[in-house]
């Protein structure tokens, strides 16, 4: 059984939830299960206005860097 019970698009239509208790842990679950592979969930919460959620975006990146996601880092740092 190599199914996954979530899978990236189910997680990233949670990033949307209109809570950010369920987008912090669609995040979570996203680089527990998919690492690298799952980074396009942070192109959304990286902009996220809820604090929680924008730090669990942070440490997804913290962990699997990607350049494409540069100008984003920079918003905030600039923030």
């Amino acid at each position: 059984m190599s199914q996954w019970i979530w899978n990236q698009s189910d997680l990233k239509k949670l990033a949307e939830h209109k809570k950010p208790k369920v987008r912090r842990w669609a995040c979570e679950r996203m680089r527990t299960l998919y690492g690298e592979a799952g980074i396009e969930i942070l192109e959304r919460l990286l902009r996220d206005k809820e604090k929680d959620v924008l730090l669990e975006a942070l440490e997804y990146l913290e962990n699997y860097l990607h350049p494409k996601f540069k100008d984003n880092l920079l918003k905030i740092y600039e923030t």
